[in-house]
């Protein structure tokens, strides 16, 4: 049997030797070799392709079974995977892209999109959704939104919608018992529930249950914003409001949780999962941290605040950066993960909502633990964005910096946010 080794010209290994009719059935520079039958005979070359995101446990085995499942039906593509702690994930993914290096597919999360965005770090996909007929309306109307600049879309797929809502542990509910909370409940009753449900049971004074776990993170505390009728920005997103007297009603009201109605652990801890804590502002995602719990939990609807019920949605999506040396794969690779079934893959793992919404109203969704799952869904009709800008990061960043000596107690509402006006006011001259 003749052995043939072919390896492409820019490695510097000639074929003139081969007898012409051998040769000619190498095309060097695209091509491998494998036997059949004694022949050698051409198959396309490997292409691997890098999947960029920043998955916890369970979404990284959603996304290795989802990426292997591709593999295994696109025999030409090999999936290299990247995952980045979230903290840590865009500044990795820009330095891949300064270096040459970006991914070919990536997760990317709409408060950081514009930044992509307005750098042009992103692929325009219109001409592949043009050419497949790959239908946007498929996906709910504020996921399309959220992945828009300056009114345009294309540069990136919804892959999941967020709704805010509240876990409640059952099992603290019934040994207190306490009625469950219900669809018309306010801040009023989320209090007083709160109240109840905070024990010291051995007279230690130290307490051993607690009401609720604090939303003092920014995508939490922003339902009580709204529900008081605050905000961060004005509508046009060019000056900061949040010094104004509802938004400091608003923080104010988080911060006495922990210090005038004692019924919040302090830095927030033990958490909701320890089973020692009655209520926790949470996403779809913690389905996922939650479901093994050796209690029993529930959802709830948010409570309806002074200024009504609202919600904050969140989307993430795929996009492929604009330094991909794949587009074509990396193009299908998308429209892969943004699948009817590849969604219900990721759903069930408990880690995102389908911003498909086939695929969201599916029972892989909303139904299954907790036994309330679908109020993730019903959520969505009290729907609202955040105003995101392309300072959105740093805003943040000096907001929750500006209010940690709130939540311990050492400045008031008013001061610290009153004190940063000036820095939110510079970063926004920035836009």
């Amino acid at each position: 049997m003749l052995r043939m080794r072919s390896r492409s010209r820019r490695a510097g290994l000639p074929i003139a030797w081969l007898p012409a009719p051998l040769a000619a059935l190498l095309v060097v520079a695209t091509t491998v070799t494998v036997w059949v039958a004694g022949l050698a005979q051409p198959v396309a070359a490997a292409v691997t392709l890098t999947f960029a995101g920043r998955m916890g446990p369970a979404e990284l085995g959603a996304y290795t079974k989802l990426l292997n499942a591709y593999k295994q039906s696109h025999p030409g593509i090999e999936i290299r995977i990247e995952n980045y702690d979230a903290s840590q994930y865009d500044n990795k993914i820009l330095v891949e892209m300064a270096a040459g290096n970006a991914p070919d597919v990536m997760y990317i999360h709409y408060t950081r999109f514009p930044q992509y965005a307005k750098s042009g770090a992103l692929t325009d996909l219109t001409p592949f959704i043009e050419a497949d007929k790959f239908d946007l309306n498929q996906f709910f109307p504020a996921t399309l939104m959220q992945l828009r600049y300056n009114g345009k879309t294309g540069l990136a797929i919804p892959r999941e919608t967020s709704s805010i809502t509240m876990f409640y542990n059952t099992d603290l509910f019934d040994k207190q018992g306490l009625p469950y909370p219900t669809a018309n409940w306010t801040y009023d009753d989320l209090l007083e529930y709160a109240r109840k449900l905070t024990r010291d049971t051995n007279g230690d004074g130290t307490n051993e249950f607690w009401g609720i776990n604090a939303p003092t993170a920014w995508f939490l505390r922003v339902n009580v914003l709204w529900a008081f009728g605050g905000d961060i920005l004005n509508p046009s997103y060019t000056q900061y409001v949040m010094d104004q007297p509802a938004a400091v009603n608003a923080i104010q009201w988080i911060a006495d949780l922990f210090w005038k109605h004692k019924v919040a652990p302090p830095n927030n801890q033990p958490y909701f999962s320890t089973g020692q804590v009655g209520m926790m502002y949470a996403g779809y995602w913690d389905i996922g941290y939650n479901a093994k719990q050796n209690f029993k939990w529930d959802v709830q609807i948010l409570p309806q605040g002074p200024a009504g019920r609202f919600v904050r949605v969140a989307t993430g999506g795929h996009a492929i950066p604009a330094g991909s040396k794949h587009k074509k794969e990396a193009w299908e690779l998308l429209k892969y993960l943004s699948s009817h079934e590849a969604m219900l893959v990721l759903a069930e793992s408990g880690t995102s909502m389908p911003a498909l919404r086939s695929a969201a109203l599916t029972p892989a969704v909303i139904s299954g633990y907790p036994e309330h799952r679908r109020l993730f869904v019903e959520s969505l009709q009290y729907g609202r964005v955040d105003p995101v800008t392309t300072v959105w990061d740093k805003m943040i960043a000096e907001l929750d910096k500006a209010l940690g000596p709130v939540w311990t107690n050492e400045k008031t509402a008013a001061q610290a946010l009153s004190g940063v006006r000036p820095i939110i006011d510079t970063l926004l001259k920035q836009q």
